[in-house]
């Protein structure tokens, strides 16, 4: 590694609200570097960092030993271990001694705040606490010196509803480890002072939920003195610093544990019919009574309809159960009861909701024995074999014993089982726990929180319930949308219940029991027993055998729709309604058929069905009337007719055939004045076409009339404007050409002077070309002097073609220059001076105006 590297990773650069810890390896002192600062380090120097939970130094990187200044903001706060001497921080840029720490020492700095640390200090930003109106925080004094100092300095938001004296504490009664409980109701926001923390709970939230209680809601809070606390809603109950909530798993609402907790508990309800068997486990007096240790309340709803527990009351539960139910005894009916202290059975009857006393009475059932039950139910086995069960059971001797079969169809739950112990209500005097008013009572008693005596029956089993609702309640029947029940009771009463409802049936009615005729046609070989009426959209089909006036059967297949109308007390007048209507039915059918032949029913047997059954309509698009039946409110609102079977084979072919004849004629004419009438259509259509053709073609003749007219008018306004236009485009070229023949004139003159000097130029150049020319056409004529004149005059007329070349081409810039006022010939024959060339220029000129050399060739 190369020194400037080494250099680099020794200097320590630090940013503002940045600051390290340098030891010194020599003395071990340890300073704080803060920045913004920037230095080198010696080979002595060692960057360390603070272990919190380890209490020591590690030395480590200037990278990872860089640490930011401890900042707590508005709202927050900072907790300060170890501060320095005077609680002062290092407050400069640059190395900075360490001063004497203040060690086990700690302190709250309320933000806004920002300053780096000493070495061995520690710090923890915490945020302000906002307190709601349900919820407390819980401080605790670790330093009462500091705290009776700083106790006025802390940050105390007051709650709008309570802004005096929110914290209500006397500094010198704050000692170490007494704990202050801040409500939410007393301060909105909390912000300890030295000397003070706050204590989070189990879950280690600092700010704490009260426990906020509805009506008909309580909680309990237990002490560690050993007392205890009920609170009733609606509140907000704080606990004290000593006090906890007592908490009971939740049940679901089959009584079955969810493996959650609650704190809060549902108040007890009690009705006239319920109530609660309690001992008093502390003497207290209420409403001028003094009740003593050892006494035992029975309370119903008639003294408390909602019970509360107090510390001095303690539950007595039977088997689980709290809240003992009054028993139904119905008409007719009774309970033995037996008194607890005397031994006493009084015989209970009913009808009455009884309610026994736990402390004094209690219920019991009477066993028959075989004797006595033959006596009072002769022949009845089924309420032997019951009663010798039940002696079974309670182990008491029977006459002869249940056969397994027996047995087992005794106890086996059936609904027959079940009917007959409601048969046997005089000896079957088990408590009814009735569902009757269960409900927020039952389900505040599984998650009750109290003291409570377990009890157990020593010699009977007065509370010992038969739950089976479906038998132990009133009979009840659910009657669907469109039917009714007809209920008698002993005394003859009727009662019609008309669905959708449910019926509960008085204990002495029973239904009265409908059959009606089946099959088709209905008969009465298999009746249909019921007790439910279908009273709307009843829907009855049966098979009638008619003849026609010309001794032709016939078999009617029909479904009549009915509804019941008026009293509903007429529609159980008829016991076998089925029979009745179709009984009737037939009679009118087959005596309206006689009237018309086969042929005119087979062919009309709807209409003329419908018009006997339900009679005609009294306008067009009104309603039949149908058929009334006034014995018991039935009327046949409609009919539908299923089938028409002719007996005769013969005679139902001929119709047959006779109907496909017709339907044959009729498909044929029909097909024909389809045709005519296509071909009136068609042809109505060609002339309507032709007509709008016609309409048409005259449209477009004067349209395009129009349109000529319009374009003649167009091409003259448009020969109009461009004659003007050309007239106004005339006049600016014109002007154009003066302003371009001035700037030509000037630029002709530009040229001519470069042109006369251009020629100078040529001329002398010329000159000189042509002497030299001579010059070499001497020698050539020297040397030539043996050739012929003719190649001589070839010769010649070659030079001077290329001569004539040469002048041509130095001409051309001559001719555009002086061209119009002086003629190119005499130019070239002053060039050509003393030439032959010249010579042939100078001759006259050809008759028709061109310049011919003498001698020379056209």
């Amino acid at each position: 590694m190369s020194d400037e590297s080494t250099r680099r990773e020794r200097d320590l650069i630090l940013a503002p609200n940045e600051y390290a810890f340098i030891s010194d390896a020599t003395k071990g002192d340890i300073n704080v570097f803060v920045g913004p600062y920037k230095t080198s380090l010696a080979d002595t120097d060692r960057c360390v960092k603070f272990d919190e939970r380890e209490k020591r130094f590690r030395q480590t990187d200037l990278t990872s030993g860089t640490s930011l200044f401890k900042t707590a903001p508005s709202g927050f706060y900072l907790v300060l271990k170890n501060p320095a001497e005077g609680d002062k921080q290092p407050s400069t840029n640059g190395k900075i001694s360490t001063p004497t720490l203040r060690i086990g020492k700690k302190i709250n700095l309320a933000g806004p705040v920002s300053f780096p640390l000493w070495p061995g200090q520690m710090a923890r930003v915490l945020q302000g606490h906002h307190i709601r109106s349900n919820q407390y925080v819980l401080a605790r004094v670790y330093d009462e010196t500091a705290a009776r100092e700083n106790w006025k300095s802390a940050v105390i938001t007051p709650n709008a509803e309570n802004a005096e004296n929110p914290i209500v504490a006397d500094a010198e009664s704050l000692t170490m480890g007494k704990l202050l409980v801040i409500r939410g109701t007393d301060v909105s926001f909390y912000i300890p002072p030295t000397g003070i923390e706050v204590v989070p709970d189990e879950n280690g939230n600092l700010v704490r939920d009260a426990l906020t209680l509805e009506r008909l809601e309580y909680c309990l809070l237990r002490d560690e003195n050993g007392s205890k606390r009920y609170e009733r809603g609606p509140a907000v109950i704080f606990p004290e610093p000593t006090e906890i909530f007592h908490t009971s798993e939740k049940k679901d609402a089959e009584g079955k544990p969810t493996g959650e907790r609650t704190r809060k508990f549902r108040a007890i309800e009690l009705t006239p019919t319920s109530g609660i068997y309690v001992k008093v486990v502390a003497e207290y007096e209420e409403n001028g009574h003094a009740y003593k240790v050892g006494d035992e309340l029975f309370i119903t709803g008639n003294e408390t309809a909602i019970y509360v527990p107090r510390e001095e009351h303690s539950l007595n539960r039977y088997n689980g159960h709290e809240i003992h139910y009054a028993t139904a005894i119905p008409e007719g009916e009774g309970r033995y009861v037996l008194n607890r202290k005397t031994g006493t059975v009084t015989l209970v009857k009913g009808p009455v909701m009884y309610l026994p006393d736990p402390r004094n009475e209690v219920i019991t059932r009477k066993i028959l024995d075989a004797k006595t039950c033959e006596l009072l139910y002769p022949g009845n086995q089924e309420a032997l074999e019951y009663n010798q069960r039940l002696a079974q059971e309670m182990g008491l001797p029977t006459r002869r014993t249940l056969s397994a079969a027996e047995t087992a169809t005794a106890s086996a739950g059936s609904a027959r089982g079940e009917l007959s112990r409601k048969m046997l209500a005089f000896n079957s005097l088990e408590v009814s726990n009735s569902p009757v008013g269960r409900g927020l009572g039952e389900r505040a008693a599984d998650n009750f929180a109290g003291d409570v005596f377990e009890r157990k029956n020593a010699y009977t089993e007065p509370r010992t319930v038969l739950l089976n609702t479906k038998y132990s309640g009133a009979v009840a029947t659910t009657i669907r949308t469109g039917y009714a029940v007809l209920l008698v009771d002993k005394s003859g009463n009727r009662r019609v219940v008309v669905g959708p409802t449910t019926a509960l049936l008085e204990y002495d009615e029973t239904p009265q029991a409908l059959e009606l005729s089946t099959g088709k046609p209905k008969t009465t070989d298999h009746l249909f027993t019921t007790a439910f009426l279908q009273t709307k959209a009843n829907k009855i089909s049966d098979i009638i055998e008619v003849e026609t006036k010309d001794f032709c059967t016939a078999e009617i297949k029909l479904s009549y729709r009915v509804h019941f109308e008026g009293q509903k007390e007429k529609w159980f007048e008829v016991d076998n309604y089925v029979k009745f209507l179709c009984d009737h039915m037939r009679s009118r059918v087959r005596s309206a058929v006689r009237k018309f032949g086969i042929e005119e029913f087979y062919l009309n047997s709807e209409p003329l069905l419908r018009d006997i059954i339900l009679g005609t309509a009294p306008a067009p698009g009104t309603d039949r009337p149908g058929t009334t039946f006034a014995e018991n409110g039935m009327r046949i609102y409609d009919v539908e007719t299923l089938a028409v079977k002719i007996k005769n084979a013969a005679i139902e072919t001929l119709l047959v055939e006779s109907q496909r004849e017709a339907i044959n004629h009729t498909l044929a004419l029909q097909t024909a004045a389809r045709q005519l009438e296509f071909t009136k259509r068609n042809e109505e259509i060609k002339r309507e076409r032709a007509q709008v053709e016609n309409e048409t073609k005259r449209t477009s003749l004067v349209l395009a009339e129009e349109q000529l007219k319009h374009s003649h008018a167009f091409a003259l306004a448009t020969l109009a404007a461009q004659q003007e236009t050309e007239e106004e485009e005339a006049e600016v070229r014109r002007q154009a050409q003066e302003h371009a023949n001035e700037l030509a004139d000037l630029v002709l003159m530009q040229k001519k002077k470069t042109a006369d000097q251009q020629i100078a130029l040529d001329q002398q150049a010329l000159q000189l070309r042509l002497m030299e020319a001579s010059a070499e056409v001497q020698a050539v004529v020297e040397k030539a002097k043996a050739i012929s004149p003719e190649f001589v005059a070839a010769l010649n007329s070659f030079g001077e073609r290329a001569m004539v070349a040469k002048v041509a081409e130095a001409m051309g810039p001559i001719s555009l220059i002086g061209g119009a006022k002086r003629p190119v010939v005499e130019i070239i024959a002053d060039l050509l001076k003393g030439t032959e060339f010249a010579k042939q220029l100078a001759a006259k000129p050809a008759a028709n105006g061109t310049h011919t050399p003498t001698g020379a060739t056209a």
